[in-house]
């Protein structure tokens, strides 16, 4: 009788592993797909690659800071000249450009 006992602890031990594995084959085929279809998309590597044209990849380096305006590589203590702009409802930010690009015209009052 104690035979039994263990064959079928054994049997349900045994398909309980196998039930888990697929569950977690499922969920790891199912979290590659999302990381495949997470890929940039085209659009987005061809704006970069026109801000950043005339770049090589070794002179694409982590935090470079550019003029989007006139391509030049900023400082990291030269100012970008930018200010608020209020559209639609929405705050927006207008960017003027760097100290080389953008000459600042003071109004009279």
């Amino acid at each position: 009788m104690t035979i039994i006992l263990y064959a079928g602890g054994f049997l349900i031990g045994v398909a309980g592993f196998l039930y888990v594995t697929s569950l977690l084959r499922d969920a790891s085929e199912k979290a590659g797909k999302k990381m495949s279809s997470a890929k940039p998309k085209a659009n987005d590597g061809m704006a970069r690659k026109l801000f950043f044209g005339h770049l090589t990849a070794d002179e694409m380096k982590p935090g470079l800071r550019m003029c989007p305006c006139c391509r030049k590589e900023l400082a990291r203590d030269e100012p970008l000249y930018a200010s608020k702009a209020f559209c639609d409802g929405d705050n927006k930010i207008l960017i003027h450009g760097c100290a080389v690009c953008y000459k600042y015209e003071k109004t009279i009052d």
